[in-house]
């Protein structure tokens, strides 16, 4: 990056000599001019070697350099005319431009954000080389304050990329940020893989593969619980610091021991002995005088004493109006005598037990027993019904019944003209009844 920078200052440099010497012949300032551009393509080239495998500009960096390199040769070497000056010079910026438009989508790739501040000098530098090329496009313009502008905006557009060419050093959350990333991406497509592979299997192989494989879990589980345990006990040894710990032997711990009980038991004879000294030290205690009862203070504000046992005056208003009230005797109650409705009163009330009544004359019931009303009404609709079936059965003498419809029934219809065959074979299924017979059956009048 700093050989980077140094090229891009001396083009920008040498455009200020070209624009401040833009009233001289460009044979005068050919060699300053010339050494700037090999200067600067040598620079590019160091950039590039020295930027190391890993860390490795793009391509362009190298035509860049090449390119600026040859392109001063010539200009020290005097083969460039006054008539091709600015030709010479905009196919130059033209090439830069366009490699400084191909490092800024590089760019892009590690700083997405950046790439856009490169991009626009290198489109001015390709467009700007492109009209210097064109005479006709310029026509009586002065060559050198356009090469010195070539010269400039080249140097600029070197220094911005110059500024974001190196990629950025990634913190340690970021890497660990993009290696769990990875290891997710893994384990997913692991994941896919094993499935897709389990289903290509048949059930018994399926079954057998999945149960190696939750074998396969405990294991690791088991040794990761092993390791956690391992790292908790080296800590724990860890804090244990043999050399600040006193190790007594078993029979220093006893004397140990022994001298701290004489210790203990001398402490609580001196205790007890200090006791009695300060009793006897203490002056005897005085005799309890009783207390002499206080007077009570005169109260300054009056007490009112609330009586709390008041009769009521309801209720001494209802005891007095019982007093004077008489008592009434008990209310007896009514006895109703029963009516009865019977013809003979005179008998029941006699010591005749013998009660007689008048029988209500009722309807005669009636049923379907034989020789009643009811049966014969029965019997003749039951015989009616005999008939009507048989009278539907078509013979020679009488032809297949056809009931009447909703239309004969209408009285406008019967009054436009009924069929004389119909009234036909209804009067000789009226004159067919026999009468007497049916009277006969019943065992009653013709009327």
């Amino acid at each position: 990056m700093v050989f980077t920078v140094l090229a891009g200052i001396i083009l920008a440099g040498a455009g200020a000599f070209i624009f401040a010497f833009s009233t001289m012949l460009f044979s005068a300032i050919a060699f300053p001019v010339g050494a700037a551009m090999v200067l600067s393509g040598v620079l590019i080239l160091l950039s590039y070697i020295t930027s190391g495998r890993d860390r490795r500009p793009p391509d362009t960096m190298l035509v860049e350099g090449v390119v600026s390199a040859l392109f001063g040769l010539t200009v020290l070497s005097d083969f460039v005319i006054e008539s091709m000056i600015s030709v010479f010079f905009g196919a130059w910026l033209t090439v830069s431009g366009a490699n400084r438009i191909s490092q800024s989508i590089s760019v892009s790739r590690y700083r997405p954000r950046d790439w856009s501040k490169i991009i626009p000098l290198g489109m001015v530098c390709t467009i700007f080389g492109a009209i210097m090329m064109m005479p006709a496009l310029t026509p009586g313009a002065p060559t050198l304050p356009m090469v010195a502008g070539a010269f400039i905006f080249d140097g600029l557009s070197l220094l911005v990329y110059a500024m974001y060419m190196k990629p950025p050093i990634p913190h340690q959350k970021e890497l660990e940020a993009i290696q769990r990333a990875e290891a997710k991406k893994k384990a997913r497509e692991e994941k896919v893989r094993r499935r897709n592979e389990l289903r290509s299997l048949s059930y018994g192989e399926r079954r057998r593969r999945i149960e190696e494989d939750n074998a396969e879990k405990r294991a690791i589980k088991a040794i990761q619980r092993a390791e956690r345990k391992a790292k908790r006990e080296a800590k724990k040894a860890e804090k244990f610091d043999p050399e600040r710990t006193i190790q007594f032997t078993e029979e220093e711990s006893r004397l140990i021991k022994d001298v701290a009980e004489e210790t203990g038991f001398a402490m609580k004879a001196d205790a007890a002995i200090a006791e009695e000294k300060a009793a006897e030290a203490a002056p005897a205690p005085a005799p309890e005088v009783p207390a002499e009862p206080k007077e009570e203070a005169p109260a300054l504000y009056p007490t009112f004493n609330v009586p709390t046992d008041i009769p009521s005056l309801r209720a001494m208003n209802e005891a007095a109006a019982a007093d004077e009230k008489p008592e009434e005797p008990p209310r007896q109650p009514e006895i109703i005598e029963p009516k009865l409705s019977a013809v003979n009163l005179e008998e029941i009330e006699a010591p005749n037990p013998e009660v007689e009544f008048e029988k209500p004359e009722l309807p005669e019931v009636e049923t379907l027993s034989e020789g009643g009303e009811a049966w014969r009404r029965a019997e003749i609709l039951r015989w009616l019904d005999q008939k009507a079936e048989k009278s539907k059965e078509p013979t020679e003498e009488q032809p297949e019944y056809t009931p009447l419809t909703l239309e004969d029934l209408i009285p406008e219809q019967q009054e436009r003209g009924t069929d004389p065959e119909d009234a036909k074979r209804f009067t000789q299924t009226l004159t067919k009844i026999d009468w007497d017979q049916i009277d006969r059956a019943l065992g009653g009048d013709k009327d």
